[in-house]
């Protein structure tokens, strides 16, 4: 594993991953569907997410955290997150939400919880 890199992080203006498919250290693309591409601050692995990024581009904050990896294909495995361009990292993982309740009109007309998935399709 290389030093962290802990900032700073800017966002950088890409239409497509055409121009430059890999960002440096520190470069945050931003799609307009709400996409991020940008690389592991511990590992360097590039990572792909969905996470609202606001703030102004020089400095920029994503609210949302990610994982190294997103649970696929980790090479790390952190949780960070960035403030205000500088990397925050994360001691545990965020918590998980609790599921939503079916509402009663559609227990009534027979709809059930999803079946879990065994652990080996996870």
């Amino acid at each position: 594993m290389t030093e962290l890199f802990q900032g700073p992080w800017r966002v950088v203006d890409k239409s497509t991953l055409g121009d430059k498919p890999r960002p440096a250290a520190g470069e945050i693309i931003k799609h307009r569907s709400g996409a991020v591409v940008l690389c592991c601050p511990a590992c360097g692995a590039m990572q792909f997410a969905h996470a609202p990024v606001v703030g102004n581009d020089a400095r920029p904050t994503i609210t949302k955290p990610i994982q190294c990896g997103s649970g696929n294909c980790k090479q790390c495995g952190i949780w960070f997150s960035i403030d205000a361009g500088h990397t925050v990292l994360m001691n545990a993982p965020p918590p998980k939400r609790p599921p939503r309740a079916i509402p009663e009109r559609l227990v009534k007309a027979g709809v059930k919880e999803a079946p879990k998935l065994p652990d080996n399709l996870r």
